[in-house]
């Protein structure tokens, strides 16, 4: 696979051309705040409990997330991208049997309870995407299984009336039908790692979570090329450093 060790020694190059808005290394490892690192403004995640840190043998610091804690992570609210979102997170299902929806990655309005976009698992266990602008709800499916208990790279982009999910860098399997982006009159305020992250965030993902991010108004550019170039390196946007990690501001030097 080419999910390889995350580094904990970095600089974010925030010149590269898949240097993402939003960034969640999940490399603090202690505390309840995951820095954005992105080059966007920055929305930090917030986790439940501190006891969702944990370390992967091969890959490094992970969080935990499941639904009995609860454990997820939510990030503060603030305005997202204008016209299109693309999501990518790097996770590890607890088993391969999923037992209902569970969301790895979202977007949401956290005012409402349906007005959200995200990566989903149902129990078919292949990853879709699954987008409700409010009066409009619809999905796109990857259509194999990758609810498996191993590390996949899973991805998911949104615009108005187009869709799309990819896995472990494989070609964008698109959908069709009637959604706007940004939902309309509404918009999305926040982010969900490991759950969908309406009002009373819920459909929380039972598993592990590597890492995650987010671009903004790129849906065009990130074609089939561009996210199997991304899943040969998912850490191409960061170059070493020689210093430790610490939390920081958006775009900063760890």
């Amino acid at each position: 696979m080419s999910i390889t060790a995350k580094p904990t020694s970095y600089t974010v190059n925030t010149g590269h051309a898949k240097c993402p808005d939003h960034l969640w290394l999940f490399n603090e490892g202690t505390g309840t705040t995951v820095a954005d690192e992105g080059k966007g403004t920055a929305l930090d995640l917030t986790l439940d409990n501190s006891d969702m840190w944990g370390t992967d043998g091969s890959l490094g610091s992970i969080i935990s997330a499941n639904s009995a804690g609860p454990r997820k992570a939510l990030s503060s609210t603030g305005t997202l991208a204008s016209s299109s979102l693309v999501m990518v997170v790097l996770h590890k299902s607890a088993s391969a049997v999923c037992a209902a929806n569970e969301f790895p990655i979202s977007a949401a309005l956290s005012s409402a309870g349906g007005v959200y976009g995200g990566a989903r698992y149902q129990t078919n266990e292949a990853l879709d995407i699954v987008c409700d602008d409010g009066p409009n709800a619809v999905a796109a499916e990857f259509g194999t299984s990758t609810y498996d208990a191993s590390w996949r790279m899973g991805a998911v982009k949104w615009k108005t009336n187009a869709y799309a999910v990819s896995v472990d860098g494989g070609a964008w399997v698109a959908g069709a039908g009637t959604v706007n982006y940004p939902p309309s009159p509404t918009a999305l305020d926040r982010f969900g790692i490991g759950c969908r992250a309406v009002t009373a965030a819920d459909n929380q993902f039972n598993g592990n979570i590597l890492a995650a991010w987010v671009y903004d108004d790129l849906y065009d550019t990130v074609d089939d090329t561009w996210i199997a170039d991304l899943f040969s390196d998912p850490w191409q946007f960061l170059s070493a450093a020689g210093t430790t990690i610490s939390p920081n501001a958006a775009g900063m030097s760890v």
